[in-house]
């Protein structure tokens, strides 16, 4: 699993990665001004955490297509890979300010992601790997309980779409713990 994060890491370009402040991950909507920080937070080993919702991400990451046509580059604002319990698990979190759905974002996310997992396992000599995505939406706006200890209640995800993407919304600005999202 370490050899397919380092591949990673080595093709998607570094302006996108997220460093981590403190061994957490900082989830932040600079178009927002009062948008509550949220801590990504995990237990052990390796995670990388991408924005690809940048300034002029339009044409950066998406150079081929035409960014004018409706909804051709929409992405999810975070995508984060964490190697847990011998699986991939893919992140998509979506900042919200408002509770809505974010379906066509997280689908986007999990197609542009699915193409850069298979491009790494074509480098690595189509190397075998279990994946689980997940998509998150975070809302300054929700109404959710904190995610709590008991791993059962939080199994609570609802299916997504077309893509069988699991979903779930949390509160913006309470700490995630990652961990608690792995099963």
């Amino acid at each position: 699993m370490e050899t397919f994060l380092i591949k990673l890491e080595e093709i998607v370009d570094r302006k996108f990665k997220v460093d981590s402040r403190g061994g957490a991950y900082r989830l932040e909507e600079p178009k927002v001004l009062d948008y509550p920080q949220t801590m990504l937070k995990k237990t052990e080993g390796n995670m990388l955490v991408y924005n690809f919702d940048v300034l002029d991400s339009n044409q950066s990451v998406f150079p081929i297509f035409n960014a004018s046509a409706a909804s051709v580059t929409a992405i999810c604002d975070y995508i984060v890979f964490y190697p847990k319990n011998g699986k991939l698990f893919v992140f998509l979190c979506n900042l919200k300010s408002k509770q809505t759905s974010a379906k066509s974002q997280a689908e986007a996310g999990w197609l542009f992601t699915d193409y850069m997992l298979q491009t790494v396992r074509r480098l690595l000599n189509f190397m075998p790997i279990s994946v689980e995505y997940r998509s998150l939406v975070f809302s300054s706006d929700a109404k959710v309980p904190k995610l709590m200890s008991n791993a059962r209640k939080e199994k609570k995800y609802i299916v997504l779409g077309n893509s069988n993407l699991l979903n779930k919304l949390l509160k913006a600005g309470s700490d995630c713990y990652l961990d608690q999202l792995c099963f």
